[in-house]
């Protein structure tokens, strides 16, 4: 699946497949509040004007978040926006960190998300092609 790289912060990226309607977020390494923020800030408008109703968080490289992006995400991003944007959202696949901090920062997050946005439909992998093809197998909302 062919995605256009529309952002590149410290080694996370922002990138979006347009036939697809999917928006693509690749965590990787520690992610700062300034990288998260920026990622996060323009994914959001991606979804906002309607480029994008698919979510795809690949945290297959993520290490961790700092504490000030964490809590950005959990008490701002995720109560604020994201809840404002979640009924453009029609999935969001989560792709799991391999290392165990990592691990312990992506169940923390996927937790959030279903605790703040119960009715957003959410589903867990282990790789990209199994997030790409249960992305692909429902239709968008547009």
């Amino acid at each position: 699946m062919n995605y256009t790289v529309i952002i590149e912060k410290e080694g996370s990226q922002l990138l979006v497949n347009y036939e697809q309607r999917i928006l693509k977020v690749v965590w990787s390494g520690k992610v700062s509040l300034d990288t998260a923020q920026t990622i996060l800030n323009l994914g959001g408008d991606f979804i906002e004007d309607e480029t994008c109703d698919k979510i795809i968080l690949d945290r297959l490289l993520l290490e961790e978040f700092s504490t000030d992006a964490r809590l950005w995400i959990k008490n701002d991003l995720l109560k604020n926006r994201a809840k404002r944007l979640s009924s453009k959202v029609s999935q969001m696949a989560m792709i799991e960190a391999q290392t165990s901090i990592g691990a312990i920062f992506s169940k923390m997050i996927s937790a959030a998300i279903t605790l703040i946005i119960p009715n957003l439909k959410t589903k867990r992998f282990k790789s990209l092609d199994e997030a790409n093809s249960w992305m692909t197998s429902v239709p968008s909302y547009a």
